[in-house]
């Protein structure tokens, strides 16, 4: 009686542990697309008023947009959303960087993450140590200029520090 009271106990803690595992899971992937909702907003206003059309644009210019989340695997925690549109610099100058790595390792701009319209690539600037695209069990190493296509759930690692990436589209129809 005592064992079928403590394995219940059991199952009921692991349960509960699971549902609040997925509910962080689904926070973290609300907030991205809460963060990329504002950024298209503030990006498409800007369009809307330079445009000489006033705001006359087709909607397919708008309707999918590839984003990047980044999230360092560090005590820091910093978590950043990118329109694709624009390049997304990494390196250790903040003037030049939209992320600075910090580290004596790591070139003032160390690599880029740009996108075709489809696919999300990045690219090692000839920088001096190079770059690591972890994804599952295997690692790539990236220098000289080289590139590849970034896939969600890569992890990159640059001087010591790993940034792990998704790439996501957001539907602008639904703003």
């Amino acid at each position: 009686m005592l064992l079928i009271v403590i394995g219940a106990l059991a199952l009921i803690v692991l349960v509960i542990g699971i549902v609040i595992f997925i509910k962080a899971r689904n926070d973290e992937i609300n907030n991205y697309y809460s963060a990329a909702q504002s950024i298209l907003k503030e990006n498409k206003l800007d369009d809307l008023l330079k445009n000489p059309y006033n705001g006359n644009v087709s909607k397919d210019n708008y309707r999918i947009k590839p984003m990047l989340y980044m999230k360092f695997k560090d005590k820091s925690k910093c978590k950043y959303v990118f329109d694709l549109a624009e390049n997304v610099y990494i390196g250790r100058d903040k003037e030049k960087n939209q992320v600075c790595v910090n580290e004596a390792i790591v070139s003032q701009q160390h690599c880029v993450i740009s996108t075709d319209g489809v696919n999300a690539y990045v690219q090692d600037l000839n920088s001096a140590n190079g770059l690591e695209v972890k994804r599952k069990l295997t690692t790539y190493t990236l220098g000289s200029g080289n590139s590849m296509i970034l896939v969600s759930k890569d992890v990159l690692k640059i001087g010591t520090t790993k940034i792990k990436v998704v790439v996501f589209y957001f539907d602008m129809t639904l703003m």
